[in-house]
């Protein structure tokens, strides 16, 4: 060998004992036993060796557990075998004496200078603090997908629990304000109702952008009318801009299409709160709203509308504009304390533009001239029109309130709920239409099978059974015997969460009204009913109730009913035929819930605990029949009636023992079911004795 390549052959050993002496990572060459043949100076610190030689010789099984010597021996025998490299492999290294480490490992196959394979060399370095930092990421990562989890359990359960509730506010609420009220009382009521409005918007504000936030909001995308869409939204307002004397009007160009795919639901959203923020901020003059293409004619089935709402109010200044969008946010401080409002809307609203494939934004000078023009532009699948359709044309309409009388409509409500039949009971018979109240689903279809409806309000969740499985029968029989009728059924629930309303949509059910009931939703689908509905003049009794058992007798709390708690002339006053209070202490039941809840009289509070006694006595004999014969749709209608009796006299701890009873018997676990049986007879028993006691105490003229 010449001194040249001698000399190359020194510079190349010092080169790479130089880095095998430096570098921080593992290199090792091994030979075809996968014995260790020369290492880096970082790999024999790694092992816990003063010197590298020491290692010279062993084996990954003289250093690791066997776990990851076999492991890393029938690497390099596939690699000896193939000659293919394993490249940036994240191994599990197990050690006898100390904890698990991590590493990231390129192997190689060892060439002589022949090209034969003589062993193996690679490469490695310890991730062991990187795999920590990940797995405490996924732990992160994992215990926000459950955080978020319960709180999309914990928004569904209480949106139901606040609807319902708040369901009884508005509606007994409405119904107070029909009475003999005199004006102080009449303010209240209005106040009542201003303020349970305000609540259920802003508890619908939270819902919607909690489920925008989590990423669990989808929009639905189905055939729509698009002009009666809009149409209905600018209608709903009208109210709210008379009440300010606004004149309120819609433009739609008559090349946009009258059929498109989209979200109805939410895109009548974006709409009324744009124009009701309209509303909110224009003291005087008129709010426009007008609908074209943003760019031209589509050129294929795709189309983009521009949306403008145009308004002569306070405007926005450049600097509001800034941050309007912005959730939680309004334009000022004042803002907030004269219009009021959680700064919710116009975020939510630009999230679902957003979804839509558009934008949202604002068009407002205020130091140049008064008003502002919101604009927001989303794209829509042109849907095919139905041959019965005609063609659309502009349409320039100034919404006034209609003055011809709606027609009278035969409806069926199945409702099991004591508070909502008493509101829909008002709410129908109020505005002169003829009702049927049905307790449970398989009632509703005895009820439809009998006499002829306009429509079907059907609450979803009803015991025996529920609205979805009587909706499914109805539709079967009118395919059979009645194929060219189909009776509008609307679904009634507090459910609120994501997929409720295609589910109720796919259960053949055509429309959706959510409790608490929204007085200009169910006035606009009672306005569409009466459209549709012939015109043959209606033979309904309005004052019929189907399949009501002996011990379930009504008691109805219409407004007239609360004349007889009013003086009479020359007679003694309201106050004279109170009740004496009872001598026992109260106990599980309060037998002053009633009045607080239903406005009922002193004779109606009686004939209602009346009732109560003996709907305790039967199901407790249910309960017992159901008990001995293992009658699971026994058990589960018994203790669902009992929990519902008891609890509008808030007997808290015999409600939720009935509670559990129902669920253990509908989860089919009856043996747990009989465990409480006798908490829940002898809390019936407790309860029994307090209504006698009560019952001999009173004193109702």
């Amino acid at each position: 060998m010449d001194e040249a390549a001698q000399r190359r052959l020194q510079d190349d050993s010092f080169l790479l004992q130089t880095l095998l002496d430096n570098i921080p990572d593992s290199i090792y060459f091994k030979d075809r036993q996968s014995r260790f043949i020369r290492i880096s100076q970082g790999m024999a610190e790694k092992f816990s060796f003063s010197e590298a030689n020491y290692v010279l010789g062993k084996t990954d099984a003289d250093i690791f557990t066997s776990e990851h010597a076999e492991n890393a021996l029938e690497d390099e025998r596939q690699i000896m075998l193939t000659g293919q490299p394993i490249v940036a492999q994240i191994e599990r290294e197990t050690w006898p004496d100390r904890a698990d480490s991590f590493c990231s490992t390129t192997k190689m196959p060892l060439f002589d200078e022949t090209g034969h394979i003589v062993g193996t060399f690679g490469i490695s370095r310890d991730v062991t603090e990187l795999k920590r930092v990940e797995e405490a990421l996924r732990h992160a990562q994992l215990s926000a997908e459950q955080a978020n989890q319960a709180k999309s359990e914990f928004l569904a359960k209480m949106s139901h629990e606040i609807r319902t509730p708040m369901n009884g506010i508005l509606g007994l609420s409405q119904l107070l304000a029909d009475t003999r009220l005199d004006g102080q009382q009449h303010s209240f009521v209005e106040m009542i109702q201003e303020s349970a409005r305000s609540l259920m918007g802003i508890i619908n504000d939270i819902l919607d952008f909690s489920k925008i936030e989590s990423g669990k909001f989808e929009l639905e995308t189905i055939p729509i009318h698009f002009r009666d869409c809009v149409e209905s939204a600018v209608r709903s307002l009208q109210y709210r801009a008379d009440e300010k004397n606004l004149t309120l009007a819609f433009h739609i160009e008559s090349q946009v299409p009258n059929y498109v795919y989209g979200d109805p639901t939410r895109l009548r959203q974006i709409i009324v709160n744009l124009i009701g923020n309209a509303i909110k901020f224009t003291d005087a003059g008129e709010i426009v709203i007008n609908v074209k293409y943003a760019c031209g004619p589509p050129a294929e089935s795709l189309v983009t509308l521009l949306f403008s709402v145009k308004d002569t109010g306070i405007g926005v200044t450049p600097a509001q504009q800034q941050r309007i969008f912005e959730a939680f946010t309004q334009a000022d401080s004042t803002t907030t304390r004269r219009y009021g409002g959680t700064g919710l809307g116009l975020s939510i609203v630009a999230e679902l533009v957003k979804m839509m494939g558009g934008r949202l934004w604002v068009e407002s000078q205020p130091d140049v001239c008064p008003g502002s023009d919101f604009l927001f532009n989303a794209k829509f699948a042109i849907a095919p029109t139905p041959k019965h359709a005609e063609g659309g044309n502009a349409l320039t309409t100034y919404i006034e309130k209609s003055t011809s009388p709606v027609r009278r409509l035969n409806v069926l409500v199945a409702e099991d709920g004591a508070v909502n039949q008493v509101v829909a009971r008002g709410l129908f018979e109020r505005s002169g239409h003829g009702l049927v109240i049905a307790e449970d689903g398989k009632q509703a279809i005895e009820a439809w099978r009998t006499k002829s409806f306009d429509a079907i309000f059907m609450d979803v969740q009803m015991p025996v059974m529920d609205g979805l499985e009587a909706t499914r029968i109805i539709r079967q029989e009118e395919k059979q015997k009645l194929p060219n009728h189909r009776v509008p059924i609307i679904a009634m629930t507090a459910a609120a969460m994501k997929g409720d309303r295609e589910r109720f949509l796919a259960a053949d059910m055509d429309d959706y009204l959510s409790k608490p009931i929204d007085f200009d939703e169910f006035e606009r689908i009672l306005d569409r009913l009466a459209q549709a509905a012939s015109t043959n003049s209606p033979t309904f009794e309005s004052d019929t109730q189907i399949g009501v058992q002996p011990s379930e007798v009504e008691v109805g709390f219409q407004p007239s009913d609360r004349e007889a708690d009013k003086p009479k002339k020359g007679g003694p006053s309201a106050t004279a035929s109170r009740r004496v209070q009872p001598s026992a202490p109260r106990g599980m039941l309060n037998f002053d819930a009633p009045f607080a809840r239903l406005k009922c009289n002193h004779q109606q509070q009686k004939t209602l605990i009346e009732t109560l006694q003996r709907e305790i006595r039967q199901r407790m004999d249910e309960l017992t029949r159901g008990r001995a014969s293992n009658d699971l749709p026994t058990v589960i209608r018994a203790s669902h009636s009992l929990k519902s009796a008891v609890g509008l006299f808030e007997a808290k701890e015999l409600t939720a023992l009935a509670a559990d009873f129902e669920q253990a018997a509908r989860d089919g676990h009856l043996d747990i079911a009989i465990k409480l049986y006798p908490d829940v007879i002898k809390k019936c028993d407790e309860a029994l004795q307090e209504i006698d006691s009560w019952l001999n105490t009173i004193d109702v003229r």
